[in-house]
């Protein structure tokens, strides 16, 4: 599995068009629209209703954001 530093090389590389073993790849499993898969905004996602800041509760995300992470750093992508 790479690290970070490895997929920031291969981006700077990509970008100014070095040679490189393969274009970059990134991708998700699931829906196409990020905001459905967090499960804290679920409760927001109503046709209608109208957002506020103060309806967005940071630490209601948190755990979205670590169950995320995990998910893409199994696919082993360049996408970060």
């Amino acid at each position: 599995m790479e690290n970070g530093q490895e997929k920031i090389h291969r981006h700077h590389a990509f970008w100014n068009r070095e040679n490189v073993d393969r274009p970059l790849v990134g991708f998700q499993i699931g829906t196409y629209f990020f905001a459905d898969r967090f499960e804290a905004a679920r409760r927001l996602m109503v046709p209608g209703r109208e957002l506020r800041p103060s309806d967005i509760v940071v630490e209601e995300f948190l755990p979205d954001y670590e169950r995320l992470y995990g998910e893409v750093e199994k696919l082993e992508q360049d996408a970060f």
